[in-house]
């Protein structure tokens, strides 16, 4: 048995999984990049247009310390929509 989550979901299960990801860390961006002045925000843009792995690693040490913080507290939150949303559907 592998210790990675993923091989014991099913296909369906990581492709919601990769979704909600996708969804936290879109979450997290917006938030750094409101926070930002316009001068960063032009280069968020940029690097993150770019497709440029490095240089994004390289924005993001330098302008979202607090992205562990951040994806945490988004973590809870779309969990807490997620836990509603379905409490409403029963």
């Amino acid at each position: 048995m592998k210790d990675d989550i993923s091989y014991n979901l099913t296909p369906e299960q990581n492709a919601l999984s990769a979704r909600i990801l996708n969804l936290v860390l879109g979450r997290v961006l917006k938030r750094v990049y409101s926070n930002l002045d316009s001068e960063r925000r032009k280069e968020m843009k940029k690097v993150f247009e770019s497709g440029n792995d490095a240089e994004k690693v390289k924005f993001a040490k330098k302008h979202m310390s607090n992205f562990k913080l951040l994806f945490e507290e988004e973590g809870k939150s779309v969990e807490k929509e997620l836990k509603d949303e379905i409490m409403n559907q029963i």
